[in-house]
């Protein structure tokens, strides 16, 4: 609600946005919001497996909604890859290698150009899921 009422995806450099994680994200540390690059990946297979295994991408508990926003193409120049990090050397900064990227300032609602709602009912999603992705790799 706080996006909609704002405009934008705010980024959390000063730490004023409820957070539920530790400090020290190299995205929020340089004043940008992080997000799951699928542009500039170059290992989806690994991204694939993190975001649905490590990262439970799709909430913590099985039939909550989780909304995926999905930036224009006119603003992926924009992101800054984790490999900022790598040249930086700014190791004591926690990244996540080959999914983070980071997009300076905020993100206008004007940089979404699709959102999709996804609930999964199951609660055994993820492992037919994982069976899924065994197959077909």
């Amino acid at each position: 609600m706080a996006i909609c009422k704002s405009g934008e995806i705010l980024n959390n450099k000063n730490g004023s946005l409820k957070k539920n994680w530790s400090n020290g994200y190299y995205f929020a540390t340089k004043g940008c919001v992080s997000v799951c690059d699928l542009v500039n990946n170059t290992k989806p297979r690994v991204t694939r497996d993190k975001c649905l295994t490590d990262y439970q991408i799709f909430g913590q508990d099985w039939g909550s909604t989780t909304v995926f926003l999905f930036l224009s193409p006119l603003t992926h120049d924009r992101l800054i890859t984790w490999h900022a990090w790598k040249l930086e050397k700014a190791f004591t900064c926690k990244v996540v290698p080959e999914m983070e990227s980071g997009f300076p300032n905020s993100i206008p609602m004007s940089a979404i150009e699709e959102i999709w709602f996804v609930k999964i009912k199951d609660r055994e999603w993820r492992w037919k899921l994982k069976e899924i992705y065994s197959r077909i790799n």
